[in-house]
């Protein structure tokens, strides 16, 4: 559908100054995010600060500035033990804490590429509930400027004290149950080192477009 003439020339300054005003505020919200949906919000505050200055920034800003982030928002550990559950008691502490790792980098140059540039695209929060003492669903829209809708759902939990996100779902789709899925298959064909291989070329193959913008 077009957008009127004012509309359109007008939601680029509007998104300026409310991604500043995030901006500003995200450092502290990281520290008061107590409540599941602050979680969610800060991290969709970090991506809509890293569109607006992306071409600023570029690809290693963009990683600088959503890698703590990341760190903070996602509960990693607990993702990584439960995407090769099948495999986690028969590796060694030192390839957990690589396959963690490596797990935490491939997600920063994930959101650093696919949220690069001020595309217009939009977040909103739209309800949380518990699920239970110490899980929590946060239900949330993408809205692209030039394509559908995307449901998203959060799924947090305590760890540390703090809530973190250990499941997104994307229109249906569990981004744990999919990696688990193939991460397994790899590690079933290939063993660690093929699946860390496979992951490394993986960031490597992100890192493209992200170094060209």
């Amino acid at each position: 559908m077009k957008l009127q003439d004012y509309r359109a020339a007008s939601r680029p300054s509007m998104l300026r100054i409310f991604v500043l005003l995030l901006s500003f505020l995200l450092p502290f919200a990281a520290r008061a995010a107590n409540e599941p949906a602050d979680v969610v919000n800060t991290l969709h505050a970090a991506l809509l600060d890293a569109m607006l200055h992306g071409d600023t920034l570029g690809c290693s800003g963009r990683l600088q500035r959503l890698e703590p982030v990341i760190a903070s928002t996602f509960d990693l550990p607990f993702i990584a033990q439960h995407i090769l559950k099948r495999r986690w008691e028969s590796m060694t502490p030192a390839q957990r804490e690589q396959f963690t790792a490596t797990l935490k980098d491939l997600t920063v140059v994930t959101y650093a590429t696919n949220f690069s540039h001020n595309s217009g695209v939009q977040f909103s929060t739209k309800e949380s509930r518990a699920l239970s003492k110490e899980r929590y669903q946060v239900r949330a829209m993408l809205t692209p400027a030039h394509d559908d809708k995307v449901a998203l759902d959060y799924f947090l939990q305590q760890s540390d004290g703090r809530w973190r996100v250990i499941n997104v779902i994307a229109d249906g789709v569990s981004d744990l149950a999919l990696r688990s899925t193939q991460y397994d298959k790899v590690y079933t064909q290939s063993g660690f080192e093929g699946l860390m291989a496979k992951l490394r070329e993986q960031i490597k193959s992100n890192r493209a477009p992200c170094n060209a913008g």
